[in-house]
Order: structure tokens, then sequence, then C-alpha cells
């Protein structure tokens, strides 16, 4: 999996950066064609809040999340579970639709096998 972190006219310390990284890691063993996953960071000076995007790109699809709090380290512990949530639906209609087609296929050829 690919991993962009981007910042938005500020600086993240290391540490911060390590969190991030690590925890968004993770998210590559809830989907197994996880291609890249982009994380964009934002500060709101009006609000002095931390805004964090997650984009997750997978096969034909694009997954997106967004969170904002106190410190990013809080940030993306809800995001995590947030993009987890949506890789694991994201999954499970897979599997119902492969199920589904590999299903049609074989009532197709039961039926021809017949005529």
């Amino acid at each position: 999996m690919n991993l962009n972190i981007n910042t938005s006219g500020h600086t993240i310390s290391s540490e911060t950066h390590d969190y991030i990284k690590s925890k968004i890691s993770k998210l590559g063993t809830f989907h197994s064609k996880l291609i890249k996953t982009e994380v964009f960071l934002k500060k709101e000076n009006k609000l002095e809040e931390n805004v964090m995007e997650i984009s997750c790109t997978i096969p034909n699809k694009v997954l997106h999340a967004s969170q904002s709090g106190n410190s990013f380290e809080q940030c993306v512990d809800l995001l995590v579970d947030q993009m987890a949530q949506q890789l694991k639906k994201n999954n499970a209609l897979n599997r119902n639709f492969e199920r589904n087609s590999i299903d049609d296929i074989i009532n197709d050829q039961v039926e021809n096998d017949e005529l």
C-alpha cells in the first residue's frame, strides 16, 4: 500500500507523523487490494481545530472519511475506525457480488446442459 501524508501550510512533529503512519498502515489488514491511502492534515485557524481527511483507493472505488478534533492523534484514531468499517462493508459487498455471479454462471450452465 502506498501512503501519502499531506499537510497544508504547517508542519507536524516526527512523532505525530510516525503515529499516523502506524495507525494508517493497519488499514491494509481490512482489504487485501488497498492500492493507495492519502491523508490530508489541515489546521482551522478560526476554530483552532485540526481537520484530517483520508482517501483510500481500492480497485474501482475511492473511499473517503474526515474528522476534526483537538489533535491529529485523536482524529486518526477515529478515522481508522471509520475507514475500517467502510473497507469491511466493501469486502462484504464484493463477496456477495462474486458469490451471486458464480451462482448465476453455474445455473446458466446447468440450464444449458438440460436443453
